[in-house]
């Protein structure tokens, strides 16, 4: 066998394993976790994310549909509140909804909220959920500025 046919066959045989990774890429993409539905259950755990302005925001989501919220900012204030969840699905979309907790952020979600020491009565927030390419939940804070709250439990 000539060394040109030899580099052929090389060749052949290395875009047949490239096709067949990106195959089974493409196919887990279609079934894998990212594709598994939200449930209510799958919400309960602890999340994080970091705020403008080198701050972190923790929420627990409780099993009891309770929520506790835990902002801690860079000057060393520590802001908490004991909320409700709720897991909401809106057509194809899915979302959680919150009452009774912190607004962390501004009003476009480049900074701290001015007025972050009040908890607004009967204010909710419906924020959307999604999974991740590996299944992984995170909640849209402000996804316009890439802030998400990410499942840490």
């Amino acid at each position: 066998m000539t060394s040109m046919k030899k580099v052929k066959i090389i060749i052949i045989t290395l875009a047949i394993l490239i096709l067949c990774g990106l195959l089974e890429l493409l196919n887990f993409a279609i079934t894998g976790p990212m594709m598994k539905a939200i449930t209510a259950g799958d919400l309960v755990g602890k999340y994080e994310t970091q705020l403008p302005e080198r701050g972190k925001e923790t929420l627990n989501l409780l099993a009891d549909n309770k929520c506790e919220q835990v902002i801690q900012l860079q000057n060393g204030a520590t802001y908490t509140a004991m909320g409700q969840w709720r897991f909401d699905k809106l057509g194809s979309s899915d979302y959680i909804c919150f009452n009774n907790i912190r607004s962390s952020l501004s009003e476009f979600g480049d900074k701290i909220n001015p007025n972050i020491a009040e908890i607004e009565k009967d204010l909710s927030i419906l924020l959307p959920i999604e999974r991740t390419l590996m299944g992984n939940i995170k909640i849209g804070l402000y996804e316009d500025q890439g802030i998400y709250y990410r499942k840490i439990n």
